[in-house]
């Protein structure tokens, strides 16, 4: 499964955006759950991104 380019790619966006998440969240405390929010958003759209454009169409 890790030899897959394009999994290795969104498994390193995934933890990209993850970091980036937590240094917002330490910055700016008082909106942690705007960040929460806005994280889940991001990770299921570049799931959907990465998985339509992995899975072939017919």
């Amino acid at each position: 499964m890790y030899r897959n380019r394009e999994f290795r790619i969104f498994i390193g966006l995934q933890i990209l955006i993850g970091c980036i998440a937590i240094g917002l969240s330490l910055l700016l405390p008082n909106f942690t759950s705007f960040i929460v929010i806005v994280l889940a958003v991001v990770m299921i759209v570049s799931f959907m991104v990465f998985t339509k454009k992995a899975v072939p169409s017919y």
